[in-house]
């Protein structure tokens, strides 16, 4: 596998993305709707707190 492609799929495992809709976003075959680039945005600038919550999400708080 290469490297950009586990990236990929790494980063979309973690912010809970499709690993498809990723590489079609990457490759520019469609746009991310309003509410995922939104979420976009948030994880380019602290994607801690996006971390914290989904780990939040995943434990039922």
């Amino acid at each position: 596998m290469l490297a950009g492609a586990c990236v990929l799929m790494l980063a979309a495992k973690t912010f809970a993305l499709s690993v498809g809709a990723v590489r079609d976003w990457e490759q520019d075959r469609c746009r991310p709707d309003r509410a995922t680039r939104m979420l976009l945005q948030v994880i380019a600038h602290n994607s801690e707190a996006v971390k914290q919550a989904l780990r939040a999400q995943d434990a039922g708080i």
